[in-house]
């Protein structure tokens, strides 16, 4: 009889203790709580209306016993002391945890399939001595004195790569240009020294780049599957008292509450 009026007195106390606290957090292995003074201290750094800053500070102190508490499942430990810090670190673990054997488990065959679908080429090309001169004037007096024996290191000249696919004026004007001609255009004097076609690009660089991409993704979609799931998880481990139940990351009523 003691032993069951011990039970019952131990669960009023912790049914009053939990509607003693603004929010409380419930896992199997974590628990935590949020206070009134939290959120209000919170609500102080945010911006907006009283209502935006409290709805922020709610969602910045929910989501931060979200993390502690599923870091707690993961066996993930930081010794940070700041809040947003230990938040942060926390965060980047859990992370760590989900995106890896994503990107693990992208297979040979995979990146192979990729590199078929999607090949790759070194576009056309074409390298060019260029004299910029401030007017038609100047790049003409350029022009002449070249043809009179001045080398183009004398006048300043630069070297310049352009791709087939380059749309700037300089870029277009090289690609209608012939190979070795001195060509003015406009304010620029260029002469074609190289031009190298299109090419494949070589298969272990296109594959080494077919598994960053793949590789990505699968880290993306595990991450954005892990999100939905944390938070439908944690949502149902959260009891907010009557002020804060609106919230949109509060899922449960107090003790004797019926939810909306």
């Amino acid at each position: 009889m003691q032993s069951s009026e011990a039970a019952g007195r131990l669960g009023l106390v912790l049914k009053f203790a939990t509607l003693a606290a603004a929010i409380t957090v419930m896992g199997p292995t974590y628990s935590g709580t949020i206070e009134d003074s939290q959120i209000a201290r919170e609500a102080k750094r945010a911006e907006g209306s009283a209502a935006q800053r409290q709805t922020q500070a709610l969602s910045v102190l929910i989501r931060r016993q979200w993390i502690e508490g599923e870091a707690s499942e993961r066996g993930i430990v930081v010794t940070e002391t700041d809040a947003a810090d230990r938040t942060a670190a926390l965060t980047a673990e859990i992370n760590a945890q989900i995106a890896e054997p994503a990107a693990k488990s992208v297979t040979p065959d995979q990146v192979r399939a990729y590199v078929d679908a999607n090949p790759q080429v070194t576009p056309e090309q074409r390298t060019v001595r260029l004299v910029q001169t401030k007017n038609r004037r100047a790049a003409i007096a350029v022009l002449n004195r070249l043809k009179r024996g001045s080398t183009w290191s004398s006048l300043g000249a630069t070297k310049e790569t352009f791709d087939k696919a380059d749309a700037t004026k300089n870029g277009r004007a090289a690609f209608r240009a012939k190979l070795n001609r001195t060509t003015r255009y406009g304010r620029v004097v260029f002469r074609v020294i190289k031009h190298a076609p299109e090419k494949p690009v070589p298969r272990a660089q296109q594959e080494a780049l077919a598994w960053e991409t793949l590789a990505s993704e699968a880290q993306q979609r595990a991450l954005d599957e892990f999100t939905a799931q944390f938070t439908a998880k944690w949502r149902q481990r959260t009891t907010c008292a009557p002020p804060y139940a609106a919230h949109a990351d509060c899922g449960q009523p107090p003790s004797g509450q019926l939810t909306p």
